[in-house]
Protein backbone atom coordinates (compact mmCIF):
# COMPACT_ATOMS: atom_id res chain seq x y z
CA UNK A 1 0.00 0.00 0.00
CA UNK A 2 3.07 2.36 0.97
CA UNK A 3 5.10 3.60 -1.81
CA UNK A 4 7.83 2.06 -3.70
CA UNK A 5 11.34 2.65 -3.53
CA UNK A 6 12.87 6.82 -4.68
CA UNK A 7 15.67 6.76 -6.37
CA UNK A 8 19.36 8.61 -5.16
CA UNK A 9 18.37 9.58 -1.66
CA UNK A 10 21.55 11.89 -0.23
CA UNK A 11 22.04 11.60 3.78
CA UNK A 12 21.54 15.21 4.55
CA UNK A 13 22.52 14.54 8.92
CA UNK A 14 23.10 11.31 10.47
CA UNK A 15 23.07 11.03 14.04
CA UNK A 16 23.82 7.97 16.44
CA UNK A 17 23.72 7.53 19.90
CA UNK A 18 24.73 3.90 21.52
CA UNK A 19 21.62 1.67 19.69
CA UNK A 20 19.58 4.82 18.55
CA UNK A 21 19.42 6.91 15.33
CA UNK A 22 18.14 9.57 13.44
CA UNK A 23 18.74 10.74 9.91
CA UNK A 24 17.32 13.55 7.06
CA UNK A 25 17.83 13.07 3.52
CA UNK A 26 17.09 14.57 0.47
CA UNK A 27 15.75 13.12 -3.21
CA UNK A 28 15.15 14.30 -6.71
CA UNK A 29 11.37 13.73 -7.31
CA UNK A 30 10.13 12.10 -10.72
CA UNK A 31 7.48 14.32 -10.82
CA UNK A 32 5.04 17.33 -8.91
CA UNK A 33 2.62 14.79 -7.93
CA UNK A 34 5.63 12.80 -5.58
CA UNK A 35 6.35 16.02 -4.67
CA UNK A 36 3.79 17.21 -2.79
CA UNK A 37 2.16 13.77 -1.56
CA UNK A 38 3.36 13.34 2.35
CA UNK A 39 3.65 10.16 3.99
CA UNK A 40 4.32 9.43 7.96
CA UNK A 41 4.25 6.69 10.17
CA UNK A 42 5.34 6.21 13.83
CA UNK A 43 5.25 2.82 16.21
CA UNK A 44 6.02 3.08 19.56
CA UNK A 45 6.07 0.19 22.54
CA UNK A 46 1.81 -0.46 21.96
CA UNK A 47 0.69 1.71 19.44
CA UNK A 48 1.09 2.36 16.06
CA UNK A 49 0.03 5.42 13.76
CA UNK A 50 0.20 6.23 10.22
CA UNK A 51 -0.92 9.21 8.32
CA UNK A 52 -1.04 9.87 4.60
CA UNK A 53 -2.18 13.31 2.24
CA UNK A 54 -2.28 14.70 -0.75
CA UNK A 55 -1.66 11.60 -2.75
CA UNK A 56 -2.49 12.13 -6.25
CA UNK A 57 -2.83 9.54 -9.80
CA UNK A 58 0.15 10.10 -10.49
CA UNK A 59 2.56 9.16 -7.02
CA UNK A 60 3.80 5.69 -6.39
CA UNK A 61 1.57 5.59 -3.40
CA UNK A 62 -1.58 5.91 -5.58
CA UNK A 63 -2.83 2.56 -7.09
CA UNK A 64 -1.63 0.77 -3.49
CA UNK A 65 -4.05 3.17 -1.51
CA UNK A 66 -7.13 2.96 -4.25
CA UNK A 67 -7.47 -0.99 -4.37
CA UNK A 68 -11.19 -1.87 -6.20
CA UNK A 69 -11.67 1.88 -6.57
CA UNK A 70 -11.79 3.70 -10.11
CA UNK A 71 -13.76 6.63 -8.71
CA UNK A 72 -11.04 8.20 -6.60
CA UNK A 73 -9.67 11.21 -8.28
CA UNK A 74 -6.95 12.24 -5.49
CA UNK A 75 -6.20 10.47 -1.80
CA UNK A 76 -6.75 13.90 0.55
CA UNK A 77 -6.15 12.51 3.84
CA UNK A 78 -5.74 8.87 5.33
CA UNK A 79 -5.26 8.02 8.90
CA UNK A 80 -5.13 4.93 11.14
CA UNK A 81 -3.79 4.94 14.92
CA UNK A 82 -4.20 1.76 16.67
CA UNK A 83 -3.06 -0.43 19.88
CA UNK A 84 -1.02 -3.23 18.95
CA UNK A 85 0.83 -6.34 20.87
CA UNK A 86 4.15 -5.57 22.38
CA UNK A 87 6.11 -7.52 19.74
CA UNK A 88 9.28 -5.53 20.52
CA UNK A 89 10.17 -7.71 24.20
CA UNK A 90 10.43 -10.62 22.43
CA UNK A 91 13.10 -8.75 19.88
CA UNK A 92 10.51 -9.41 16.70
CA UNK A 93 10.26 -5.38 16.29
CA UNK A 94 11.34 -2.05 17.16
CA UNK A 95 10.95 -0.32 20.47
CA UNK A 96 10.31 3.22 18.58
CA UNK A 97 9.87 3.80 14.73
CA UNK A 98 9.26 6.51 12.36
CA UNK A 99 9.59 7.24 8.95
CA UNK A 100 8.31 10.53 7.10
CA UNK A 101 8.55 11.39 3.43
CA UNK A 102 7.37 15.27 2.47
CA UNK A 103 8.44 17.55 -0.24
CA UNK A 104 11.67 16.09 -1.31
CA UNK A 105 12.86 15.35 1.65
CA UNK A 106 12.60 12.04 4.03
CA UNK A 107 13.16 11.75 7.84
CA UNK A 108 13.78 8.54 9.90
CA UNK A 109 14.53 7.53 13.07
CA UNK A 110 14.79 3.99 14.95
CA UNK A 111 15.38 2.71 18.32
CA UNK A 112 17.20 -0.10 18.52
CA UNK A 113 18.66 0.08 14.95
CA UNK A 114 17.49 -1.54 11.60
CA UNK A 115 18.51 -1.25 7.97
CA UNK A 116 16.86 2.02 7.55
CA UNK A 117 18.78 3.08 10.06
CA UNK A 118 22.41 1.97 10.60
CA UNK A 119 24.17 4.09 12.93
CA UNK A 120 25.76 6.69 10.30
CA UNK A 121 27.43 10.25 11.36
CA UNK A 122 27.88 12.89 9.36
CA UNK A 123 26.44 16.35 8.28
CA UNK A 124 25.90 17.95 5.01
CA UNK A 125 25.73 21.16 4.03
CA UNK A 126 24.55 20.58 0.11
CA UNK A 127 20.55 20.33 1.62
CA UNK A 128 19.07 21.47 -1.60
CA UNK A 129 20.99 19.31 -4.07
CA UNK A 130 20.31 15.99 -3.86
CA UNK A 131 22.92 14.97 -6.18
CA UNK A 132 25.82 16.35 -5.10
CA UNK A 133 28.50 15.68 -2.50
CA UNK A 134 26.56 13.77 0.04
CA UNK A 135 26.72 10.23 0.21
CA UNK A 136 23.55 8.31 -1.20
CA UNK A 137 21.96 5.80 1.36
CA UNK A 138 19.36 3.27 0.81
CA UNK A 139 16.00 4.56 0.17
CA UNK A 140 12.82 4.29 2.35
CA UNK A 141 10.58 1.12 1.08
CA UNK A 142 7.24 -0.03 2.16
CA UNK A 143 8.56 -1.63 4.70
CA UNK A 144 9.84 1.21 6.01
CA UNK A 145 5.83 2.53 6.79
CA UNK A 146 4.44 -0.32 8.79
CA UNK A 147 3.34 -2.30 5.34
CA UNK A 148 0.17 -3.50 7.50
CA UNK A 149 -3.32 -2.92 6.96
CA UNK A 150 -5.37 -2.29 10.11
CA UNK A 151 -8.68 -4.92 9.64
CA UNK A 152 -11.25 -4.25 11.42
CA UNK A 153 -14.43 -6.49 12.44
CA UNK A 154 -17.28 -4.85 10.56
CA UNK A 155 -21.17 -5.50 12.13
CA UNK A 156 -23.28 -8.54 10.62
CA UNK A 157 -26.56 -7.26 10.29
CA UNK A 158 -29.85 -9.27 9.17
CA UNK A 159 -32.33 -7.55 9.45
CA UNK A 160 -33.06 -3.19 10.88
CA UNK A 161 -35.98 -2.61 12.92
CA UNK A 162 -36.96 1.27 11.92
CA UNK A 163 -37.33 3.45 14.57
CA UNK A 164 -38.02 7.14 12.96
CA UNK A 165 -38.30 7.93 9.28
CA UNK A 166 -39.25 11.35 7.99
CA UNK A 167 -38.78 12.66 4.28
CA UNK A 168 -35.19 11.68 3.42
CA UNK A 169 -33.83 10.93 6.75
CA UNK A 170 -34.12 7.63 8.86
CA UNK A 171 -33.10 5.91 12.36
CA UNK A 172 -33.01 2.18 12.65
CA UNK A 173 -31.07 -0.59 15.45
CA UNK A 174 -30.24 -4.03 14.61
CA UNK A 175 -29.89 -6.97 17.18
CA UNK A 176 -26.00 -8.06 17.10
CA UNK A 177 -25.62 -11.96 17.14
CA UNK A 178 -21.84 -10.92 18.81
CA UNK A 179 -20.25 -8.32 21.16
CA UNK A 180 -17.78 -7.23 18.02
CA UNK A 181 -21.39 -6.56 15.63
CA UNK A 182 -22.36 -4.29 18.12
CA UNK A 183 -19.06 -2.39 19.28
CA UNK A 184 -17.70 0.42 17.55
CA UNK A 185 -18.52 4.00 15.74
CA UNK A 186 -18.69 4.17 12.01
CA UNK A 187 -19.55 7.36 9.73
CA UNK A 188 -19.24 7.32 5.54
CA UNK A 189 -20.84 10.32 3.79
CA UNK A 190 -20.54 11.86 0.85
CA UNK A 191 -21.15 15.22 -0.23
CA UNK A 192 -21.07 15.73 -4.58
CA UNK A 193 -17.26 14.97 -5.16
CA UNK A 194 -16.06 14.84 -1.51
CA UNK A 195 -16.21 11.61 0.50
CA UNK A 196 -15.25 11.28 4.18
CA UNK A 197 -15.60 7.86 6.32
CA UNK A 198 -14.44 7.11 9.40
CA UNK A 199 -14.25 4.13 11.99
CA UNK A 200 -13.73 4.49 15.82
CA UNK A 201 -13.16 2.09 18.80
CA UNK A 202 -13.41 -0.85 16.46
CA UNK A 203 -11.84 -4.47 17.02
CA UNK A 204 -9.63 -6.42 14.75
CA UNK A 205 -11.32 -8.70 12.00
CA UNK A 206 -8.65 -11.47 13.00
CA UNK A 207 -8.57 -12.37 16.68
CA UNK A 208 -4.44 -13.10 16.47
CA UNK A 209 -3.70 -10.12 14.24
CA UNK A 210 -1.23 -7.76 15.26
CA UNK A 211 -3.76 -5.27 16.47
CA UNK A 212 -5.36 -5.49 20.05
CA UNK A 213 -7.91 -2.15 19.05
CA UNK A 214 -8.89 0.39 16.59
CA UNK A 215 -8.83 3.02 18.08
CA UNK A 216 -9.18 6.12 14.82
CA UNK A 217 -9.38 5.03 11.16
CA UNK A 218 -10.19 8.16 9.03
CA UNK A 219 -10.45 8.57 5.09
CA UNK A 220 -11.13 11.54 2.44
CA UNK A 221 -11.01 11.40 -1.08
CA UNK A 222 -12.16 13.77 -3.90
CA UNK A 223 -14.14 11.52 -5.99
CA UNK A 224 -16.25 11.38 -9.01
CA UNK A 225 -19.54 12.80 -8.14
CA UNK A 226 -22.36 10.26 -8.27
CA UNK A 227 -25.06 11.92 -5.68
CA UNK A 228 -25.59 15.23 -4.18
CA UNK A 229 -25.47 13.99 -0.27
CA UNK A 230 -25.50 10.70 1.64
CA UNK A 231 -24.52 9.92 4.79
CA UNK A 232 -24.60 6.24 7.03
CA UNK A 233 -24.00 6.43 10.84
CA UNK A 234 -23.89 3.83 12.89
CA UNK A 235 -23.25 4.54 16.65
CA UNK A 236 -22.78 1.03 18.15
CA UNK A 237 -26.15 -0.29 17.27
CA UNK A 238 -28.15 2.73 15.73
CA UNK A 239 -27.85 3.51 12.20
CA UNK A 240 -28.76 6.73 11.29
CA UNK A 241 -28.89 7.37 7.38
CA UNK A 242 -29.73 9.98 4.97
CA UNK A 243 -29.73 10.39 1.28
CA UNK A 244 -30.61 12.67 -1.57
CA UNK A 245 -31.74 12.01 -3.38
CA UNK A 246 -33.56 8.90 -1.87
CA UNK A 247 -32.41 5.85 -3.30
CA UNK A 248 -33.62 1.93 -2.50
CA UNK A 249 -31.17 1.04 -0.07
CA UNK A 250 -31.74 4.87 1.77
CA UNK A 251 -34.12 6.58 3.26
CA UNK A 252 -37.55 6.83 1.90
CA UNK A 253 -40.26 9.75 2.84
CA UNK A 254 -42.29 7.09 5.02
CA UNK A 255 -41.89 3.99 7.23
CA UNK A 256 -44.04 2.00 4.72
CA UNK A 257 -41.99 2.69 1.57
CA UNK A 258 -38.59 2.51 4.00
CA UNK A 259 -39.84 -1.39 4.86
CA UNK A 260 -40.97 -1.94 1.58
CA UNK A 261 -37.29 -0.75 0.13
CA UNK A 262 -35.43 -3.54 1.73
CA UNK A 263 -33.28 -5.95 -0.15
CA UNK A 264 -31.56 -9.38 1.25
CA UNK A 265 -28.66 -7.87 2.66
CA UNK A 266 -29.94 -4.87 4.40
CA UNK A 267 -33.60 -5.46 5.21
CA UNK A 268 -35.69 -2.94 7.23
CA UNK A 269 -38.36 -3.73 9.08
CA UNK A 270 -41.28 -1.66 10.70
CA UNK A 271 -42.90 -2.42 13.97
CA UNK A 272 -45.13 -0.48 15.88
CA UNK A 273 -47.41 -1.21 18.27
CA UNK A 274 -51.26 0.62 19.22
CA UNK A 275 -52.72 0.05 22.39
CA UNK A 276 -56.47 0.77 22.14
CA UNK A 277 -58.21 3.25 24.66
CA UNK A 278 -59.36 2.37 28.30
CA UNK A 279 -63.16 1.30 27.91
CA UNK A 280 -64.68 4.36 29.83
CA UNK A 281 -66.40 3.39 32.86
CA UNK A 282 -69.48 5.42 31.64
CA UNK A 283 -72.03 3.54 31.25
CA UNK A 284 -73.42 5.89 27.99
CA UNK A 285 -70.36 5.29 25.53
CA UNK A 286 -68.06 2.32 25.08
CA UNK A 287 -65.52 2.14 22.47
CA UNK A 288 -64.59 -1.34 21.34
CA UNK A 289 -61.10 -1.63 19.14
CA UNK A 290 -61.15 -3.46 15.81
CA UNK A 291 -58.02 -4.18 13.54
CA UNK A 292 -57.98 -0.94 10.90
CA UNK A 293 -60.60 1.17 12.61
CA UNK A 294 -62.22 2.32 15.50
CA UNK A 295 -66.40 1.42 16.73
CA UNK A 296 -68.23 3.04 19.08
CA UNK A 297 -71.48 2.08 20.56
CA UNK A 298 -74.30 3.73 22.75
CA UNK A 299 -75.97 2.38 25.21
CA UNK A 300 -79.24 3.78 27.02
CA UNK A 301 -78.68 4.07 30.65
CA UNK A 302 -81.54 2.71 32.15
Amino acid sequence: MMPVNVAKEKACTSCCCICCGEEDACFMPTSIDECCGYIAYSQTPCEKARCTSCICPKHQAFQGMTVGRDDICCVVEQFSSSCTKPYWVAGETACYKSSAKNCCFTKRASCPLDPDVAGRCGYCCCHCIPFGCCHEIPPLTSESFGNYEVEVKEPVVETHYLLNACFCCLQSTYIPETTQDGYGVQRKSVCCCYEWSYKCNMLPADERAEIIYAEYICSEYCIKPTTCCKVVDRNFCLYTKYSFPSTTRFPAPSPSAASSASSQTDRITSRFTVRPRRRSSSPSATRRCSPGRWKVSRRTAK
